[in-house]
C-alpha cells in the first residue's frame, strides 16, 4: 500500500509518469525489498522459535487479551493485509495500464 500511495502522491506533485518513477528507482527498490525480507525472518533468529509459532502467539485473540496497545495492534490481522496488499496491486496495475492507454501521467 505505501508504495501505491508513493506513486500516487508522487505523480501528482511532479507529474512523473508511474514506470518513470519505477525505473528510475529500481536499485533503492530491491535493496528495500531485501531489507524487509531480513527483517521478517529477524523475530526467528533472535527468539529462536519457529516463524509459524511467533505468528501463532501474535494472533489477533492473542493481542486483544493484553489490552492497551495490543488492542490497536489487533485490527491489523492477517484478512485486513491481505486486503490491503490486494487493492495496492490492483492499484499499481491500474496506474499503469491507465498511463499506457492514455500515454502520459494519470495526474
Amino acid at each position: 500500500m505505501l508504495g501505491f500511495a508513493n506513486l500516487a502522491l508522487t505523480e501528482l506533485s511532479s507529474h512523473t509518469p508511474a514506470l518513470e518513477q519505477v525505473a528510475a528507482g529500481a536499485v533503492p527498490a530491491v535493496l528495500l525489498s531485501l531489507l524487509l525480507a531480513v527483517a521478517t525472518v529477524m523475530p526467528k533468529i533472535v527468539s529462536g522459535s519457529a516463524l509459524s509459532a511467533l505468528h501463532a502467539s501474535a494472533s489477533s485473540a492473542n493481542l486483544k487479551a493484553d489490552g492497551g496497545l495490543g488492542q490497536v495492534l489487533a485490527v491489523f490481522d492477517q484478512g485486513l493485509e491481505l486486503w490491503a496488499g490486494r487493492l495496492a496491486m490492483i492499484g499499481v496495475v491500474g496506474l499503469i495500464a491507465v498511463e499506457a492507454v492514455k500515454g502520459d501521467a494519470l495526474f
